[in-house]
């Protein structure tokens, strides 16, 4: 979640962005849904209630489907679209 508001991987390569997708996607579905954030919520003790959870999502979902891709995902993390 700091992450996608600090920007810390700017300078992270494609393939460096999508181990880190990978890693939270954790049933191989290629996106993200609200689940994996609160997962990730967690796994990183951020502590975060879920709207504010729903809310990075719409803001990540290109297409608004209610699920982050990995190419949404490297957007967020290297880009200013956050």
């Amino acid at each position: 979640m700091k992450a996608m508001d600090t920007k810390p991987f700017r300078n992270e390569t494609k393939k460096e962005v999508a181990a880190i997708f990978k890693k939270y996607d954790r049933d191989c579905k290629n996106y993200l849904t609200i689940d994996d954030f609160k997962e990730m919520n967690n796994h990183l003790k951020e502590n975060l209630d879920e709207e504010t959870l729903l809310m990075m999502l719409e803001k990540a979902d290109s297409n608004k489907d209610g699920r982050v891709t990995a190419d949404d995902f490297y957007s967020v993390m290297v880009k200013d679209i956050y």
